[in-house]
């Protein structure tokens, strides 16, 4: 879980993308070793990262979501994939999930819903987000 966890922390201080792929790719390898929630999300990444195939991402997280229906980080990234593949209702349904079910300090669960919320047109819905934050 370590080489996922590395591969999230590298991408998101914009590091050379090379090495975000080694660590994907390492967690991928080593998934079989790893517990089934941590397992799915080294696979999701994986497939969002290297091999992009978002049925695949997908499929991993609403797996790791059978296990743990509230998991914060799969329903964020799951509705990150919706949206990139303009499933913006269910993005939205998901989103909304992850705000009920987790803290309200989860501050990504609020601005990636407002851009769903931009995407479907929704102002006011969006207004109402915001203010939320």
């Amino acid at each position: 879980m370590a080489y996922r966890e590395m591969g999230v922390a590298l991408s998101n201080v914009g590091a050379d993308p090379s090495r975000v792929t080694d660590a994907a790719t390492r967690a991928f390898l080593l998934r079989d070793r790893l517990p089934p929630v941590e397992r799915y999300l080294a696979t999701a990444y994986y497939y969002t990262e290297v091999e992009y195939d978002p049925e695949k991402s997908v499929e991993a997280y609403r797996s790791l979501l059978d296990l743990q229906p509230d998991d914060p980080a799969a329903l964020n990234n799951l509705a990150m994939q919706l949206m990139n593949t303009h499933q913006y209702e269910e993005a939205e349904r998901v989103l909304r999930h992850a705000i009920a079910a987790s803290d309200s300090t989860v501050w990504q669960h609020f601005t990636n819903l407002a851009d769903v919320q931009v995407a479907l047109g929704d102002v006011a819905a969006t207004d109402s987000t915001i203010a939320a934050l």
